[in-house]
């Protein structure tokens, strides 16, 4: 009997080792997870904010073409913002930038809290119109929005709408030629609209 019980002693003593080190291997498998997850996160957002800068740059030149700009300069600005929306398109689809946001989109997210889960579903959305988006395209809508002020600027003080009409067309045309490429599943109305304002 005493034989036994030293037996059963130790089997116990063993069981209780090995269920420990199970729950010590999953606590640190959590640990891990919630460090990466966290990790990616902080890297994404590193990677965005990054790309924002020639956002805002964009952002600069189109409150200087509209304040500042003297007449004249006009094809100069649209080669400038044309420039900047390729890298800002580069930027924006980078393969890393495409890696984090696909793991991340496939990871459980109950470390970030509500603000920074938005942040990623915003990121993969954007993403995924950009990546349909050829980055020429991006480009030439830089060019034609600052060619298409600056005629509509000299049609507005010489209450001249006609000469403003090819412009506006090739706009509409823009619009609805990238609506199709982005969402093809909606018609172009509807897919311009969701751009400002989300499943209307």
């Amino acid at each position: 009997r005493s034989t036994n019980l030293r037996l059963q002693s130790r089997s116990r003593s063993r069981s209780i080792s090995t269920s420990r080190s199970i729950l010590t291997m999953a606590e640190a498998a959590t640990t891990t997870n919630k460090t990466t997850t966290r990790q990616l996160y902080d890297e994404l957002t590193k990677e965005l904010r990054t790309a924002s800068r020639f956002s805002e740059v964009m952002g600069l030149l189109s409150w200087d073409e509209q304040v500042m700009m003297p007449q004249g300069a006009s094809d100069s600005r649209g080669q400038q913002k044309s420039a900047i929306a390729e890298v800002y398109h580069e930027k924006r689809t980078s393969k890393r930038l495409q890696e984090l946001v696909d793991t991340l989109a496939k990871l459980d997210l109950n470390e970030l809290n509500e603000y920074e889960r938005a942040n990623v579903r915003d990121a993969k959305r954007k993403l995924d119109r950009l990546i349909r988006m050829p980055k020429e395209l991006a480009a030439y809508e830089a060019e034609l929005t600052t060619r298409g002020y600056n005629i509509w600027t000299k049609a507005r003080e010489n209450n001249d709408f006609e000469s403003f009409v090819p412009v506006l067309q090739e706009i509409v045309d823009h619009v609805k030629n990238v609506a199709k490429i982005t969402k093809p599943e909606l018609a172009p109305y509807d897919a311009a609209i969701d751009e400002f304002e989300r499943g209307m």
